[in-house]
């Protein structure tokens, strides 16, 4: 697992590194989470990334879901939450490399 602080770096690392899936948080510093994404899509548009902010308005979500999120979790969540939707999102990821 790799862990970035702010935006330009986890948009870096998941463009330079071999990366199974993002969790990416929708406000980062130095760069918005929804930008970062928009850059992953460019390059790697079947990468799962997973945003979790806590901007629960339905128009963040769409704005989301149609830059190209694989998922979308708002905060608070139960960490098992979380955890599954990882396992989905792989588990799909997996399946789309068959």
């Amino acid at each position: 697992m790799t862990v970035a602080a702010d935006g330009p770096t986890a948009e870096r690392l998941a463009l330079s590194s071999p990366t199974d899936l993002v969790v990416l948080d929708r406000m980062l510093p130095g760069r918005d989470g929804i930008e970062v994404l928009a850059a992953i899509r460019r390059v790697k548009p079947t990468l799962p990334v997973i945003v979790v902010t806590a901007r629960s308005y339905e128009a963040d979500r769409v704005e989301a879901d149609e830059i190209g999120a694989t998922d979308y979790v708002t905060k608070p969540f139960v960490f098992e939450e979380l955890l599954t939707c990882i396992r989905s999102c792989l588990s799909d990821a997996d399946r789309l490399k068959r």
